[in-house]
């Protein structure tokens, strides 16, 4: 199928969980939420939950695999605690549900992130894979991040991300 056809198919939006990481969140960070929320609904998609989960391995990974048993989600978006420092382990936690890896997104978000900021960029993590029918993408909680991998990679191209996990 052509990729014009693929998104022409793909149709409506999807339905969104959103799982936040952190061991607090600032006024600050929920502005970062509602304006992910934001990004998604103006394409269409609904966000159906918001977890906060705490910055620990066993919390990720649970409130990840409560996300991934929902049937009425077909993606999910991770936010927080993706850094290098010994307390980010949100990319090692859900690393474990990866299945198909999408290497391109966050070599595209790090490139994104490069021309506004320049090297501290190389600090950016982020990925995104396919999980159970489901997309996954790991992203920091930071306007860059929202306003880059949201609203630029994530909400235009979910439909068809999705599709194309459930082909």
């Amino acid at each position: 199928m052509s990729r014009g056809k693929r998104r022409e198919t793909a149709g409506a939006g999807s339905s969104v969980a959103i799982v936040a990481v952190g061991d607090a969140f600032s006024e600050e960070d929920e502005e970062l939420l509602s304006k992910a929320r934001e990004y998604l609904r103006d394409e269409g998609h609904t966000v159906v939950r918001l977890d906060r989960a705490s910055p620990s391995f066993d919390d990720i990974q649970s409130v990840l695999r409560q996300c991934m048993e929902d049937g009425n989600i077909a993606s999910i978006i991770v936010m927080g605690r993706t850094g290098v420092s010994a307390r980010d382990l949100t990319l090692e936690a859900v690393n474990h549900f990866a299945e198909k890896e999408m290497p391109a997104f966050s070599a595209v978000f790090s490139m994104m992130c490069y021309e506004e900021v320049g090297a501290p960029a190389i600090v950016q993590r982020a990925e995104a894979f396919g999980s159970e029918g489901k997309a996954v993408f790991v992203i920091p909680l930071s306007k860059l991040a929202v306003k880059k991998a949201v609203k630029r990679l994530i909400a235009p191209h979910l439909s068809e991300i999705v599709m194309n996990l459930r082909e």
